[in-house]
């Protein structure tokens, strides 16, 4: 697909900004939207109210972003082995 076939598809929206400052894929969206229909990343950064930083990250990522939680350890892992020893 180019790039105007990518801009096409994408739609204007209400922006919906998440909890927390956290951007949503609409955002995402709207960023790459006015960027391929030629604004400047500071024209967008002021039209949808959020810093030019933000707007070169949203306009720099592949995909649509995404959360990608780290895993933790768990409290029971140093307990395990054990535990594991009295089950056999």
């Amino acid at each position: 697909m180019s790039v105007l076939g990518f801009c096409e598809t994408l739609v204007p929206h209400e922006r919906a900004q998440g909890e927390g400052g956290v951007h949503q894929v609409q955002d995402w969206a709207e960023v790459k939207r006015l960027h391929c229909i030629g604004k400047s990343k500071q024209v967008i950064a002021a039209e949808l109210g959020m810093s030019r930083i933000t707007v070169y990250r949203l306009v720099a990522f592949e995909g649509s972003p995404h959360y990608e939680r780290a895993l933790g350890l768990s409290l029971l892992d140093p307990f395990k082995d054990p535990i594991r020893g009295l089950l056999d």
